[in-house]
């Protein structure tokens, strides 16, 4: 999901790893997802899915690697790609459910329980709560299928950058130009951020809060960019995970009753859509150094004119 801080999984990363353990390690996280593939698990392998291919990439580009090993990390980057594009439609179901279940207090439900539109709503969140859980069952069988007849594959393919990067990494990478050149882009694309350009945006500042917490703790520029970057994180993950419920729920507007969540939906979308854009101007200028963006709201075109496919 878009939370602050990634879950603590049961099987913390041990600070210190090499490559070969840190890809052991993932693929122990594989196992369990594909055996068991709960929310925690789901969510934790993709978010570690993720830092692992940011920090290789990393690495990659600060050690002399042998063409050998550069031709396997690109090889598990594609399998873990795949990996990542099997856990999303679990995880987007995942997201959506943990959103209807919190869209109305229980108060706020029994004060209009009298009312026709509050009964249409909780009609259309039913039918919403029913389809989503067929989707991530549907999901989840497919996944595992996927996994059973590819998981060694997977796996070997992540021995073997560990294998072929034993020896060749750094002990200590210097992260601070790749950071400082993430800023950069931060503050450039700031200045023309729109609804369309927002999930690229929060890919770069999730690779630099990756980067920027695998710094040293006394590193305060680095701390800083992990705090910024992670408020971008949370505040358009947020807006994105309510479009595509938004998204989702577009399939009752031919029902009556889908007409009044529907609306209450686009509401909450627009308002996180907003908070999201001030959010990374906000974030740009404290990275920056430079009081240059106006942080006054801007106009912003519907929710329903961005097409949430395009960042799944």
């Amino acid at each position: 999901m878009s939370a602050g801080r990634l879950p603590q999984l049961a099987h913390s990363e041990p600070p210190g790893q090499n490559w070969r353990q840190k890809l052991e390690f993932w693929c122990e996280q594989l196992r369990e997802c594909a055996r068991k593939p709960s929310r925690r698990r789901v969510h934790g392998l993709r978010a570690a899915t993720l830092r692992l291919q940011a920090e290789l990439d990393e690495t990659l580009q600060h050690s002399t690697t042998a063409p050998a090993a550069v031709r396997a990390a690109q090889r598990w980057h594609r399998k873990a790609r795949r990996v990542r594009k099997l856990l999303a439609p679990v995880r987007d179901a995942d997201v959506c459910l943990a959103l209807l279940a919190t869209f109305h207090d229980p108060d706020a439900r029994a004060g209009r329980a009298e009312s026709p539109e509050a009964r249409d709503s909780r009609r259309a969140m039913k039918l919403l709560s029913r389809s989503l859980h067929r989707k991530r069952e549907a999901a989840r069988k497919r996944m595992i299928l996927t996994l059973e007849t590819r998981q060694d594959r997977i796996e070997a393919a992540a021995r073997e950058v560990g294998q072929r990067l034993v020896g060749a990494e750094p002990p200590h990478v210097d992260h601070s130009n790749a950071l400082e050149a993430i800023v950069s882009e931060l503050t450039a694309a700031a200045q023309r951020l729109t609804p369309d350009a927002l999930h690229a945006f929060r890919k770069l500042a999730k690779t630099g809060r990756y980067l920027a917490e695998h710094c040293p703790q006394t590193d305060t520029r680095a701390q800083e960019v992990a705090v910024q970057c992670r408020a971008v994180q949370t505040a358009v993950g947020r807006w994105r995970d309510w479009s595509l419920l938004t998204e989702r729920a577009s399939q009752l507007i031919s029902r009556r009753e889908g007409r009044v969540l529907a609306h209450e939906l686009d509401a909450t979308s627009e308002r996180l859509l907003n908070e999201a854009l001030k959010q990374c101007l906000r974030s740009a200028a404290a990275l920056s150094d430079e009081a240059k963006y106006e942080l006054t709201r801007r106009p912003v075109r519907s929710v329903r004119a961005v097409s949430i496919r395009r960042f799944a």
